[in-house]
């Protein structure tokens, strides 16, 4: 897969934040994953949305200025997708749905307000890919400005996904109700009695802000839940502005890291557990990492339709080439057939002279045969003026026609012509005998 840059937009209660990461799997495994940029805007919606159940003219404005600068921020790094997705303070705004509208046809960045259990989801999908948590029961806690979403897994497995309404926010402002710190707390001592020895995993700038307070050099990501207590301890009872100067806490998390403070431990009582682990993983970054495993889905499906297409064209192209060879093969056939058919009318037409010509010498043969017996025949002639000498002798003179009898059955049946002309002589030769007729008185 090619390298590509894409965003996030993760737009809380408290803040809203930008993402931007470069993903290469070809570059070393330090640099496959980089953050090219990561902006957070204190805009507070939950301020107004759990006061005023609305998000006001003041802030609509605030957010739609941000988002403009978010899209130049995306346009001058070049990200090919991004995903901006909104939350808690959003969700239960009267106007939300109207704002979120509004964003998009002034500013092009098309916003999602997700529900508590895919941010839930997203979340926990991020967890178990970045830590080492497939084996045993831990439960991912997201303290947030409007909301806290806790996830339970079981060897990698997202067993349960909850949502409370319990955020910083709400707690300032005395918004959250008893009945839903009850039920979060209900829900975590069910769950540890069924899954034992459960781990907490937090997530959130609270709790990472939290951690960098008490962390000493050496110490892992891992919040010891004493170290909680004590610097919880020792930043409720100071001031704001106290916090920010002792401990150089910034406006928007001077004030909502106590009742941050307050929510992990509130978790950590009710698992009975003894540490934090911090990963340091936030929902901007559960949102873009996701959004690259979609990206790589998404390339792998267009990479096997492509394949399946080649093997289509090819498969097509093949029956193509059978179906024209077929096609060939057939007219070859024809062609030769009528070859051939040609060259057998040629040569019947060269052996049609050769059969006249066989065929004419024989009806030579058969008139010649009457001609050779013919002059047998015509040997009367020759005696009978001969025979004219011995004038006595009559019956002599009569043996020529016994003769001319004799011959005639000797011709054969194929010529009818030579009878008429051996009769022909015949009937000519008696005639001189009745001639001599007045010699009747030498008989007597």
């Amino acid at each position: 897969m090619k390298p590509v840059t894409l965003a996030s937009i993760d737009i809380g209660s408290n803040g809203a934040r930008l993402l931007i990461k470069r993903f290469d799997e070809d570059a070393p495994e330090f640099e496959r994953i980089r953050k090219v940029m990561f902006v957070r805007v204190p805009l507070r919606l939950g301020e107004d949305v759990f006061t005023l159940n609305k998000i006001s003219k003041e802030r609509q404005n605030m957010t739609l200025l941000m988002l403009k600068g978010f899209r130049q921020f995306m346009r001058l790094h070049n990200v090919k997708e991004y995903r901006a997705c909104a939350t808690s303070a959003m969700r239960d705004a009267e106007n939300g749905k109207k704002l979120m509208k509004r964003i998009e046809r002034e500013t092009g960045i098309r916003l999602e307000i997700i529900p508590g259990a895919e941010e839930a989801q997203l979340l926990c999908n991020n967890l178990v890919e970045n830590t080492e948590c497939s084996i045993g029961n831990y439960a991912f806690v997201d303290v947030g400005g409007g909301s806290t979403e806790i996830s339970l897994l079981h060897d990698g497995v997202l067993t349960e996904s909850h949502s409370f309404n319990i955020g910083t926010l709400r707690l300032l402002n005395h918004k959250v109700k008893p009945s839903e710190k009850d039920a979060m707390r209900k829900m975590l001592q069910e769950y540890s009695a069924k899954y034992p020895g459960t781990k907490i995993l937090g997530s959130g700038g609270n709790i990472n802000r939290l951690f960098k307070l008490v962390k000493e050099k050496g110490d892992t990501n891992v919040l010891k839940v004493s170290k909680l207590k004590d610097i919880y301890a020792t930043l409720a009872p100071l001031s704001v502005d106290e916090r920010k100067e002792r401990f150089a806490l910034k406006d928007d998390r001077a004030d909502v890291i106590v009742p941050a403070a307050e929510t992990f431990l509130a978790v950590a009582d009710a698992l009975q557990c003894q540490e934090i682990l911090v990963p340091n993983i936030s929902l901007a970054d559960s949102i873009v990492d996701g959004l690259y495993r979609k990206v790589q889905e998404d390339e792998k499906n267009e990479s096997l339709k492509a394949e399946e297409k080649k093997l289509r064209d090819a498969e097509k192209q093949k029956a193509k080439n059978t179906k024209e060879a077929e096609k060939e093969e057939k007219k070859a056939l024809r062609a030769k057939a009528k070859e051939e058919k040609a060259k057998a009318k040629e040569k019947a037409k060269e052996a049609k002279p050769k059969e006249a010509k066989e065929a004419k010498p024989e009806p030579k043969k058969a008139a010649e045969t009457p001609k050779a017996e013919v002059p047998k025949a015509e040997t009367p002639k020759v005696e009978a003026p001969k025979a004219e000498a011995p004038k006595t002798d009559v019956k002599k003179a009569e043996t020529p026609k016994a003769e001319v009898k004799k011959a005639a059955p000797a011709k054969t049946k194929k010529a009818a012509a030579p009878k008429t002309a051996a009769k022909k002589p015949a009937a000519k030769k008696p005639a001189a005998p009745k001639k001599a007729a007045p010699k009747k008185p030498d008989a007597k």
